[in-house]
Order: structure tokens, then C-alpha cells, then sequence
């Protein structure tokens, strides 16, 4: 909250967009690299506690020893659950299970991992590749949502996402090789869901109802990623360590089977009209959300710049 704050106060019209993708790159891989510093000790013994408290002192100097005024926190306006789900349906139920397909990934992968015999290696690997998949596929999953119906692309991408997590399961034991690469391309395609949901959401609201509209996504994505670890753990508990993947695919499977649903009860929605997509990472703050608000509203700005030159050519 505090680092997304600060950017936004530096942020302006021309370095938004730029802003949001690299700090986006730089949480993702710090997240990545920091599964490798499970490798420096035992995971079991004091020292990468230590370690972890040192490096959270060693983010807070930059700060410190900036002599620029702190960022203000203006007091934003709401909107309910109700009310953001009568907009777009997909945007939040599809925020809610990815919150929970994400939750599951983050708090159980490692337990799932010492279910299946992994060593310690084998398991930052596992977390690692999931993430970096994430990284590498954010730009072109975003090409593609703003190039064609977004809410084609979401259901593509989960429904793709589905597919994999039901291969994972076959892979145990028979090929660690394949089941990495299925974990690296399904972390592509799981983690990017979390910006689909909010630009499918935004394609909806006007600029002003962005910032407020987020603070109710945040919440929603929270109470799924609360709800990640504990359904999955529920269901390797019923049926083994399969119950891992298997928890994945039937969330995802429910998110595409709902965005079909929604297909037939709303036209699609014109590509000139979405906004633009911005690569967000994972629990996103609101200070994050209102940078993406002055991106939609530049965009906004733009286009209807671009209208009104169009009409007076004509």
C-alpha cells in the first residue's frame, strides 16, 4: 500500500501505464527470486526468518531517505457489492475465484509439494516457474484483450487455464520435466486473470467510479485469496494431493462456465469502447487502482479527442 501510494503521487499522464507495468515486472520476479532464497537455508530453522525481517528493513530506506513530501491519502468514496455486481457480474464473480485459485496456489503449493515428495529445490522451482509464466505472459494475454472482446479472451484464458490444471495430476511421478512446464504456463495464464477481471470490470464504469469501484474488487479478491488455502486444502484432504490441481480446474472451469452464461445474457461489448488493459500483480492496492483511474481517464480523453477530430473530418 505504502510503495503503490508513493508511485502514484510521482506518477503522471505519460508514465502511468509505464509505472503500473514495471512495478508489476519488479513484484512478480522479486516474488520469483525470493523462492530461491529457500535453497540458502533451512527452511525449518531461524534464518531466513532473519534473513526475510533484513530485506523489509533494506525496502523501507529508499523511502527514508527520500526528501520529497510523503503521498496523502484522500478518503475515497464506495460502492457496494450489490452495486458493482449489477454492472458487470463477470468482473466480480470472476475477481472471486481467482482470488481463491490464486489463494490456493500461494498457500498451498509448498504443502502440496511435500505431499508429492518434493525436495526443497524441486518446490522453489515449482512456485518460481508459476510466477515467472505470469511475468511472460501478461503483455500478449493484454494484446489480445484489448485487440478483440475482452470477455472472449477472459473465458479463453481460464477455460485454457482449466485444461492445464487437469493435466497436472497425470504428470506426477511420470514426468517432472512437463509437469514444470505445465505449472510455468498455467501460472500465465492464472496470474493475468487478476487484471482481466479488473479491465472487463472497468470497461463499465466511468473514470470517476474507478478508484471507488476497486476498493470493493480489492475485497472481493481478498475474502477469495482467504478462501483459497482452506477450500484447497479441504480437498486434498478428501481425495490426496490431486485434490490440489483438481481444486484449480473446477475453479477455473466455474469461472468459464459463468462467463459463457453472461455471453447469452448481455451483447458483446465493442472493442473501440474497452478501455486499456494494465498488467496488475496480485492484491493490487486502491493506491494502484487509482493510478489505472488516470489511465482510463487519459484513454477517455483520448479517444474522445480522436472522435470529435473524426466527426469534423467527416
Amino acid at each position: 500500500m505504502v510503495a503503490e501510494s508513493w508511485l502514484n503521487n510521482q506518477a503522471t499522464n505519460e508514465t502511468r501505464g509505464q509505472l503500473l507495468s514495471v512495478y508489476m515486472v519488479v513484484t512478480l520476479g522479486g516474488m520469483g527470486l525470493g523462492q530461491g532464497l529457500l535453497n540458502v537455508a533451512d527452511p525449518g530453522g531461524p534464518n531466513l526468518f532473519m534473513l526475510v525481517s533484513i530485506l523489509i528493513s533494506l525496502a523501507v530506506v529508499p523511502m527514508l531517505l527520500s526528501a520529497r513530501p510523503g503521498p496523502r491519502f484522500a478518503a475515497l468514496s464506495r460502492v457496494s457489492l450489490r452495486q458493482l455486481y449489477r454492472i458487470p457480474p463477470l468482473g466480480v464473480v470472476g475477481m472471486l475465484a481467482t482470488g481463491i485459485a490464486q489463494g490456493a496456489f500461494f498457500g498451498m503449493a509448498a504443502v502440496y509439494g511435500r505431499e508429492v515428495g518434493f525436495s526443497v529445490r524441486e518446490i522453489s522451482l515449482f512456485i518460481g516457474l508459476w510466477l515467472l509464466g505470469g511475468v511472460l505472459l501478461q503483455w500478449p494475454i493484454g494484446w489480445l484483450s484489448d485487440a478483440f472482446d475482452r470477455r472472449r479472451v477472459l473465458t479463453a484464458v481460464t477455460l485454457a487455464a482449466t485444461l492445464l490444471a487437469s493435466i497436472g495430476p497425470a504428470l506426477i511421478g511420470r514426468s517432472e520435466i512437463g509437469l514444470l512446464a505445465v505449472v510455468a504456463l498455467f501460472g500465465g495464464l492464472n496470474l493475468p486473470m487478476y487484471s482481466l477481471c479488473v479491465a472487463h470490470t472497468n470497461d463499465f464504469l466511468e473514470p470517476e467510479q474507478i478508484v471507488a469501484a476497486s476498493g470493493t474488487l480489492v475485497l472481493v479478491g481478498g475474502i477469495g485469496a482467504v478462501l483459497g488455502p482452506v477450500s484447497a486444502a479441504a480437498m486434498i484432504s478428501l481425495i490426496g494431493p490431486d485434490g490440489f490441481f483438481w481444486w484449480l480446474a473446477i475453479v477455473h472451469g466455474t469461472i468459464g462456465l459463468f462467463a459463457l452464461w453472461r455471453m447469452t445474457r448481455r451483447p458483446a461489448r465493442p472493442v473501440a469502447k474497452q478501455g486499456a488493459y494494465v498488467a496488475l500483480p496480485p492484491r493490487a492496492t486502491l493506491a494502484a487502482s487509482a493510478m489505472y483511474a488516470g489511465i482510463a481517464a487519459e484513454t477517455e480523453a483520448q479517444t474522445s479527442a480522436s472522435e470529435a477530430e473524426a466527426v469534423r473530418a467527416g
